[in-house]
């Protein structure tokens, strides 16, 4: 459950790196439109939506930052050691395995839940970043 937030905090660290991807994209689209087969309004839109992609990105990155700076210390040490890849073994848990788990599950249903009020549900999610290779196919895994 709640496996589009998953993907978004999995993806959070790498959120500017696959912005600038998808506006370098844009640019070397828009360079190398003259050698396409495509006319001209399937060009430009093109390159528009790979930067409307990187705007979305920025933007998701932002929510998302805005949303950590109002956990704890110790939510932000729990989602930086599972989702971000940050903190491997130095995460002293004060908790049994047991008691990690039911606070993992936790944040993620607060994430979820912030998400939802700031309008990203699984079905907007997909909207808005199904069209993304990198989201939907961790989505789907």
């Amino acid at each position: 459950m709640y496996e589009y937030a998953k993907v978004l905090l999995y993806a959070y660290p790498r959120l500017i790196a696959f912005a600038e991807a998808a506006e370098q994209s844009a640019t070397n689209r828009a360079a190398l439109s003259y050698r396409a087969k495509l006319g001209a309004e399937e060009d430009a839109a093109g390159v528009v939506k790979e930067l409307d992609a990187g705007r979305r990105l920025r933007a998701l990155k932002a929510m998302l930052g805005e949303m950590l700076d109002g956990f704890s210390c110790e939510e932000r040490a729990l989602l930086a050691y599972r989702y971000f890849r940050t903190g491997k073994g130095t995460l002293q848990l004060a908790c049994s395995p047991r008691s990690y788990y039911r606070k993992q599950e936790a944040l993620v249903r607060c994430v979820a839940v912030y998400l939802a009020v700031k309008g990203i549900t699984e079905r907007t999610f997909l909207q808005q970043f199904g069209d993304l290779p990198g989201f939907s196919r961790v989505y789907q895994a």
